[in-house]
């Protein structure tokens, strides 16, 4: 969550590829819509076609739960008003 994605998303500056690996990794669990605008810009910066694939799918999993949990609050929302 929030609390904890803040200080991640320091590291995903870090010249160290093995430091981001474990930051995109991290944040695949807990990144939020609050990281997913650092992490898409790192999908396309990253040239090691390994590190790429790996921001890639890290956006790919915090989009999908941005997504989820926006239709979520929707349903949520439309549920309360029935």
């Amino acid at each position: 969550g929030e609390i904890a994605e803040k200080p991640v998303m320091y590291y995903l500056d870090n010249n160290d590829a093995k430091v981001r690996s474990r930051v995109y990794r991290i944040l695949e669990n807990i990144g939020t819509d609050l990281s997913l605008k650092k992490v898409t810009s790192n999908a396309r910066k990253e040239r090691v076609p390994d590190m790429k694939l790996l921001a890639e799918s890290c956006r790919d999993q915090i989009k999908d739960r941005v997504r989820a949990a926006a239709e979520a609050e929707k349903q949520k929302t439309t549920d309360s008003s029935e």
